[in-house]
């Protein structure tokens, strides 16, 4: 068979495909190698990514860029475990979209020089350059990676990583209060990963545990707790191949700390245990960590966080007291307080007859991306709402005001104008939980001064209470306070 004829059948394929192919036909393995190092045109051979074992990945012109090429490639840098599978994998288990910042974890890549190891930007630049993955700008996380095929973070992944955040906050107090991590200095996933060795990961906490720790020179030295979390799926071998890979990379190096790895999740395929079980790995399932009821919470909320107007709007009262239950785990109302405030602000528009979207994105003409807390709009009026719901004692700083004011705003209304909203009125209304720094109410004035022709609002804590108390709203009173002043 002669090798176009074999990509023209199977397609784009890993060079000891072939060799194996032209084999059967009677011909040497070194004659088929040969044969393959001397292809021409239209036989090409991709040079942004290489292979183990001096391996190429071959395919013909007019086959580069379409789904069979993709999806060849993609299956031969996972089977072959280059740097760049690991990075595709950790991508896959996450729905094939994810902050560029959770990335640099899941991607099993160093994010600090190593030796013999492709450096994170080296593999994100080779998967992006064979146009694997693309990246998107999105309003909430920045800059996100994308698999081949998506461009953008669905309601479900945006509620599944919310969900992640709450129990990782959850998790970090745990730790904390049964002294496995020293209590200040537990780090969880946020705009830049916790490192412990060269990878990045979801959280990671020095520990003075007794098996973690040893001494040199007299002086004690801690080991580390680190660990990965995967919510609402059932983790498999090829989910936690990353994971895996961390932590013999650490293990074969000479100089490594004592560590514990922890792997959260819901649940997990018998493959996937057994893997985890023979590396040391200690299983934290939702459900094992919190109890039955809580996981089952957790599970709803992931399901409210997916589907916000729908679920305010036909049960408020089963919404709010499950954000209630939730938030009564130390660590999680941090995680929770701006979509209480968005659920509860959202709900007052609803019940004074607004149609109502909650974090709605949108792009203005520039294609810039912004979210909109809360889109409500009734016969020819239209109203804008910015949330921020902030832990007890904490005011709005007016830098906040600034790049709200000067970034979010001028989008929206460039996508109000693009939308044919000209003949109904516009508002602005600002909801912060608590109040405002003194810097800030000078700048409120201002503020109100130069934005007449659409007018923009501002209301504290003080104002909202007054607001649930004038509707005898007292239950949601009453958590308002619990949220936001206890």
């Amino acid at each position: 068979m002669l090798i176009k004829n074999f990509l023209e059948q199977f397609g784009p394929s890993r060079s000891s495909n072939i060799v194996d192919s032209l084999i059967k036909e009677g011909i040497t393995r070194e004659t088929a190698r040969q044969k393959i190092s001397r292809a021409k045109k239209p036989v090409c051979r991709l040079k942004q990514i290489k292979l183990p074992r001096r391996e190429s990945f071959i395919y013909l012109e007019n086959q580069l860029g379409t789904q069979i090429f993709f999806e060849n490639l993609q299956r031969t840098l996972v089977e072959t475990r280059t740097s760049a599978g690991r990075a595709l994998l950790g991508l896959i288990s996450h729905y094939g979209v994810i902050p560029e910042t959770f990335f640099k974890a899941v991607a099993a890549a160093p994010i600090r020089n190593t030796k013999k190891q492709l450096h994170y930007s080296t593999v994100l630049n080779q998967l992006e350059s064979v146009e694997l993955i693309n990246k998107q700008n999105d309003p909430v996380y920045g800059e996100i990676i994308c698999l081949n095929g998506f461009s953008e973070l669905s309601n479900h992944q945006r509620a599944v990583l919310q969900a992640e955040d709450v129990f990782l906050s959850i998790f970090q107090k745990w730790i904390a209060n049964t002294g496995m991590g020293s209590f200040n200095k537990i780090q969880i996933r946020g705009e830049t990963p916790p490192n412990f060795g060269p990878f990045g990961w979801d959280i990671v906490a020095p520990s003075y545990l007794g098996p973690l720790v040893n001494f040199e020179a007299g002086k004690i030295k801690n080991g580390f707790v680190v660990g990965d979390i995967l919510l609402d799926r059932e983790v498999s071998a090829s989910d936690i191949r990353p994971f895996i890979y961390k932590i013999d990379h650490i293990l074969a190096g000479k100089n490594y700390r004592p560590f514990l790895p922890i792997y959260i999740a819901e649940s997990f395929e018998k493959e996937a245990l057994d893997q985890l079980r023979k590396k040391g790995v200690l299983i934290a399932s939702t459900y094992t960590m919190l109890g039955k009821d809580a996981g089952e919470m957790l599970k709803s909320l992931i399901g409210i966080m997916e589907n916000m107007t729908e679920s305010i709007s036909n049960d408020p009262k089963g919404v709010f007291e499950i954000i209630s239950r939730v938030s009564k785990f130390e660590g999680a109302a941090e995680n929770l307080r701006s979509m209480f405030l968005e659920m509860l602000i959202g709900h007052l528009l609803h019940e004074d007859g607004y149609i109502i979207d909650i974090r709605k994105n949108i792009k203005n003409l520039d294609d810039e991306p912004a979210e909109i807390d809360i889109f409500a709009e009734k016969k020819n009026r239209i109203i804008c709402v910015e949330c921020k719901g902030m832990a007890p004692g904490n005011l709005v700083k007016k830098e906040e005001l600034e790049e709200w004011i000067d970034e979010k705003v001028p989008r929206i209304k460039s996508w109000l104008k693009s939308n044919n909203f000209h003949s109904k009125e516009k508002r602005f209304k600002f909801y912060a939980s608590q109040g405002y720094e003194e810097d800030a109410l000078l700048y409120l004035e201002t503020v109100r001064e130069n934005h007449k022709k659409v007018p923009i609002d501002f209301y504290d804590g003080d104002q909202i209470r007054s607001q649930l108390s004038a509707g005898n709203l007292t239950s949601l009173k009453r958590m308002f306070n619990e949220q936001f002043f206890n």
